[in-house]
């Protein structure tokens, strides 16, 4: 996704498409929209089983499909309050509801994919500022970044909402949250850490601190990888790390990037959203970037 222009009338963000090699000339040619005029998207996911995508838009409060066979995107829900982050199952398409700046009315929502109730429903509500969601198997589990710097959670729930707990307490700003088959891995963002857990909370440890505003976390059976942002608040310093699953071995991958804030991994590489130039300057810049780099083991 590319949110567009940072101008609150700006609707010219795009959802787009292209080969994960890139393109083979600068002018990127291969990239091919599939959604243009879009008001500030700023998360997608896809429906492995149907090819249907999906994304948010933060600039209008709505969360959208494309048919994989269709042309024109459909919403799912409207009147949102900045929804900035999905997940989806062989089911259901869930969404971070992050809420008024402040306020305690974050939400989960989910709508199942073959329709539902209109809007979805808010499966867990009254959160404070949520932020990222991963769904693993019938359990949810939540970042929630706090009204202040320690008072951030990560939480799970049953994919209906029972049972919601909050499984570690005051983090500091939590962002992206990933989870392999025993452990989830979160990043804190305003102290610098990333943190390991058990599915249950249990055996909470901190696996590598000291980082400069790290934002999101990937992991596979060898390493960790996460994006760092950098120094607020021209993100000019902002990196793409990896270490092993114990946090050691930390390797920085790529440096000097301009706020990276998205990571994802295949078999053989690290891929990650360079947002550009923040600050007044943003406007005009334009240099956000899609980028990978091969995975050092």
């Amino acid at each position: 996704v590319d949110q567009g222009s940072l101008q609150n009338s700006g609707k010219d963000g795009v959802v787009a498409t292209m080969p994960a090699a890139g393109c083979s000339d600068d002018a990127g040619a291969c990239v091919v929209a599939l959604a243009t005029g879009q008001h500030s998207p700023a998360a997608v996911e896809i429906d492995s089983l149907t090819g249907d995508v999906f994304w948010a838009t933060v600039g209008d409060d709505s969360v959208w499909r494309l048919p994989s066979q269709g042309k024109t995107p459909e919403a799912v829900a409207t009147a949102q309050i900045f929804p900035r982050s999905l997940a989806i199952d062989d089911t259901s398409l869930f969404w971070v509801n992050a809420g008024a700046a402040g306020s305690s009315d974050g939400e989960l929502r989910r709508r199942y994919l073959d329709g539902g109730t209109a809007g979805g429903i808010a499966v867990v509500a009254g959160l404070e500022s949520p932020v990222d969601v991963v769904v693993l198997g019938t359990k949810f589990y939540l970042t929630i970044g706090g009204i202040s710097d320690t008072t951030g959670a990560v939480s799970s729930a049953d994919i209906t909402g029972a049972g919601y707990a909050v499984l570690a307490k005051d983090q500091s700003r939590p962002r992206g949250i990933t989870a392999s088959a025993v452990h989830l891995y979160w990043a804190n963002s305003s102290d610098g850490t990333i943190r390991r857990a058990q599915l249950d909370g249990s055996e909470q440890v901190t696996l590598v601190s000291g980082r400069p505003t790290p934002s999101d976390v990937a992991v596979d059976a060898k390493g960790i990888y996460w994006v760092e942002a950098g120094t607020p608040s021209q993100f000019t310093d902002g990196a793409v790390m990896a270490a092993d699953l114990e946090g050691k071995k930390i390797t920085a991958l790529a440096q000097a990037q301009r706020d990276p804030r998205k990571v994802a991994l295949d078999a053989t590489h690290v891929y990650w959203l360079n947002r550009g130039t923040q600050g007044v300057q943003a406007c005009t810049q334009h240099d956000g970037s899609v980028m990978r780099i091969a995975k050092p083991w």
